[in-house]
């Protein structure tokens, strides 16, 4: 059922992420692991959008470990079944996108907030999926957090957006598909009009291009488009989509 590939999205730093790994890995040596990416500030927008942007580029088979310490929403931890991946979190929202086609299973019912606790109950966790059969977890009983602002809004000609995540070169990875670059006329982004470019050579200053993993991003050529902007995850964009077309 499960392949022996786990794929790690957390907001540990690398000292708390190596314990987890050894108590993984020491117990079980046919396992990998791979850090897919480091969460700051409890950010589900970005452990969403590593979710949705990585997945395909894994087999099924593959589970995901969305590890968050503490959960501020629920102790709970939730396997969910998706298309024949495997994704564990707490109840914290990372689940949003898949909570239409995916199955939901009650891993774990308690946490506690002491680290070190916490790697092992996450290692105990995951090594228990591992040996066991999916039919064996009880079907989740509660509703889960559904974190719907991670698609814009649409409201007349505006499109209401958020910031997914901000890469290592400062590009702005907003969450609005691609779909929709040929509608927006202009984003704003801290009361700065930002234009559209078909191609990022042409860039001066800012723009925003159709991005390479599907949603639209604002980039700045040679420089850093969150240091011209100053912005962080947490910032809000508007975007004005032109002729009353939505």
């Amino acid at each position: 059922m499960f392949n022996n590939l786990i794929p790690i999205i957390t907001d540990f730093d690398n000292y708390y992420f190596g314990i987890f790994k050894a108590l993984l890995i020491s117990e079980n040596k046919d396992i990998t692991i791979i850090k897919i990416g480091e969460i700051k500030d409890y950010n589900i927008l970005t452990s969403i959008f590593f979710l949705i942007t990585s997945i395909k580029y894994f087999s099924p088979g593959t589970l995901f470990v969305v590890l968050f310490d503490p959960c501020p929403f629920s102790n709970d931890y939730i396997l969910c079944h998706y298309k024949g991946f495997y994704i564990l979190s707490s109840n914290n929202g990372s689940f949003s996108p898949f909570i239409k086609d995916g199955d939901f299973y009650l891993i774990n019912k308690k946490g506690n907030n002491n680290n070190n606790d916490n790697i092992r109950l996450w290692s105990f966790m995951v090594k228990n999926i591992l040996s066991s059969n999916i039919e064996n977890f009880d079907i989740y009983p509660k509703e889960y957090v559904n974190f719907i602002y991670y698609q814009p809004v649409i409201k007349d000609n505006i499109i209401e957006a958020s910031i997914f995540y901000i890469d290592g070169f400062g590009n702005i990875i907003t969450n609005i598909p691609n779909t929709y670059f040929d509608k927006l006329k202009t984003l704003e982004i801290k009361s700065k009009i930002i234009e559209k470019s078909d191609n990022f050579k042409d860039v001066k200053e800012t723009a925003f291009i159709r991005g390479s993993q599907g949603f639209i991003e604002i980039v700045a050529n040679k420089k850093s488009a969150k240091k011209i902007l100053n912005v962080n995850e947490k910032i809000n964009i508007l975007g004005r989509i032109q002729d009353g077309r939505n």
